[in-house]
């Protein structure tokens, strides 16, 4: 009667650690693919971000370029009016 007690008792152990493998295989898969979500999530916001950049840079190269000609022309008719 112990033995089949102790055996009952071996199998359910058994069936536990079984269920408990399984339950921490699945969730260390959820987790897996729940990381690579969020990884995707912020390669897309880092490239949507950097292409922002870029053309903010770019436009700021361009504002630059703009106000160098506005100086130039600014300081040319500085210079001619104080010919006159």
């Amino acid at each position: 009667m112990v033995s089949a007690a102790y055996q009952k008792l071996e199998r359910d152990i058994h069936y536990q650690h079984v269920f408990y493998e399984e339950f921490v295989k699945n969730l260390y898969q959820k987790h897996q693919r729940d990381l690579s979500e969020l990884l995707q999530e912020h390669v897309e916001i880092n490239k949507a971000l950097l292409e922002k950049t870029q053309k903010l840079q770019q436009e700021n190269e361009e504002l630059k370029v703009r106000m160098d000609r506005q100086m130039e022309l600014s300081r040319q008719l500085t210079t001619e009016q104080a010919a006159l």
